[in-house]
């Protein structure tokens, strides 16, 4: 008996050893697929058809740069420089100081080698990396099932907590990282200021109102039962540096921050629970504080009623929606939300044309028609998980990050001959479609992607006023650009 079950003993373990391996070998080479079909069938034979779909498994990133490799989607970037071109100074201070004729022409050209080297060997390790993790057909599922086990074995708060992620009043999802915020140094606060406060100059001498807004982070410093501190340094300290050093140069500046309700639930309110961005109910309070300084240090007249709740029909719909925290979890960790969106019971009629490196795109309609793209987000609830997380059927909302929007609204009823330049990232998003219902026209600039000269453009369209909205992360110096962050203070 004692033979017989070792024997069934080493039986089993041989099958969980063979089961094992199998699984290992079965991973490596769906990865080995997928680099042999970047690196063959895409890069070389320029292949973008459904054998490349299939393999890549609704990879975004990966079909996205099949279809512009193989010329199925065209990127080119407009020349915004050569529209509005920067003037004679301006592109003085762009040139590149030095030559190959200096005395460190050859220690330049040595530097130069070395950091093409690092660049190199930094390309190679990233393929690595993406490969092993990003680019693999099975990393969503792998995910998925990591953080169910996690959640099992931890618990939600833990297993969030492990990611860096943490939950405020029981409902919304916010990160936490004490090296994700650096203090940038007085000097980058002092130029940013003196950059704004230029800019400032410069419209004021054209009779055009300024107001620079900072949006918040998510989490509520009058929250006193986060589970993180609500008064780190980084990114709070950079916004109050920085909008201090403005009120010394007297520019013009609101923070959101300290005119949001104080009470946490309220706050939280104005935020999507399973994103960082505010909602749309975020996004109509946002409006009519915009809305309310115009009124009072310009000629504008908006109507209070086109920011009353009461002045739209509300579209909930529960269940609906994963913001992009969620979609770094597990959805064992995480539900969906509430998705809710504001249509106006007063006429809109709206004539938008997009500008990006993916060419020119006009709409025309209704606020509910031209600033969300309906078929996604009327199926949003039904879309499947990994649809979701893969991102592969586009956004829900019309205005992301691209170079330019103009918005012309025929049809509002007090600021009809009435122009904003909104300088601004993706919280601006939330913002538009609601301070667009009384106001003529309003253009939206991304300005990293925006290459031109912005005083250009403020000279040739004549904007009445231009506000610069921006979370507050991005007060950053132009050193600190990286994929994730662009450079919003390049302002001549």
């Amino acid at each position: 008996m004692g033979d017989n079950d070792n024997m069934q003993e080493n039986t089993g373990k041989r099958a969980i050893a063979i089961g094992f391996w199998m699984i290992i070998f079965t991973f490596m080479c769906a990865g080995i697929v997928t680099l042999l079909t970047r690196q063959i069938l895409v890069k070389r034979l320029h292949i973008d058809n459904d054998i490349v779909h299939f393999i890549y498994s609704g990879n975004r990133t990966l079909l996205d740069e099949a279809a512009i490799i193989s010329g199925n989607r065209v990127i080119k970037p407009i020349d915004w420089k050569s529209i509005y071109p920067f003037c004679d100074t301006d592109d003085l201070d762009n040139s590149v100081v030095g030559s190959d004729y200096s005395d460190e022409s050859t220690s330049k050209k040595t530097v130069g080698k070395i950091e093409q080297y690092k660049q190199m060997i930094e390309s190679v390790k990233s393929d690595v990396s993406n490969y092993a993790n990003n680019y693999h057909p099975w990393q969503l599922y792998m995910k998925w099932l990591s953080g169910g086990y996690d959640r099992l074995i931890m618990g939600q708060t833990a297993t969030l907590a492990s990611g860096s992620m943490y939950i405020a009043c029981g409902d919304w999802l916010y990160e936490y990282s004490d090296t994700n915020y650096e203090d940038y140094s007085n000097e980058d606060i002092e130029e940013l200021a003196d950059k704004v406060a230029d800019f400032n100059e410069y419209l004021d001498e054209n009779d055009i109102v300024f107001l620079y807004a900072s949006a918040s982070t998510k989490p509520c410093p009058y929250d006193n039962d986060l589970l993180t501190p609500n008064n780190r340094g980084g990114i709070y300290s950079n916004r109050r540096r920085f909008l201090k050093a403005l009120d010394l140069r007297g520019v013009p500046y609101c923070d959101f921050s300290e005119m949001m309700p104080h009470e946490a639930l309220q706050w939280y309110g104005l935020y999507y629970k399973t994103d960082n961005h505010w909602n749309d109910t975020g996004g109509l309070w946002a409006s009519r504080v915009l809305a309310d300084y115009l009124n009072e240090n310009s000629d504008f007249s908006f109507n209070s009623k086109s920011f009353d709740l009461d002045s739209y029909t509300e579209d909930k719909r529960s269940d609906y929606f994963r913001g992009s925290m969620a979609r770094n979890l597990s959805p064992i960790v995480w539900d969906k939300e509430t998705l809710t969106r504001y249509i106006p019971r007063f006429e809109t009629n709206y004539t938008i044309t997009h500008y990006s490196e993916e060419g020119v795109e006009t709409r025309k309609g209704k606020l509910e028609d031209v600033f969300f793209n309906n078929d996604v987000y009327n199926s949003l609830g039904t879309t499947s998980e990994k649809d979701i997380y893969d991102g592969t059927n586009g956004d829900h909302r019309f205005i992301e990050n691209d170079d330019l929007y103009t918005i012309i609204n025929v049809a509002a009823p007090d600021n009809r001959d009435k122009k904003i330049l909104i300088l601004r990232d993706s919280f601006t998003t939330y913002v538009a479609p609601y301070l667009s219902t009384d106001v003529g026209e309003l253009d939206l600039v991304y300005m990293p992607k925006f290459t031109g000269s912005i005083r250009a453009y403020i000279a040739k369209n004549k904007p009445d006023a231009v506000i610069m909205l921006l979370y507050e992360d991005n007060i950053a110096p132009e050193s600190a650009q990286s994929g994730g962050k662009g450079y919003h203070f390049n302002l001549r």
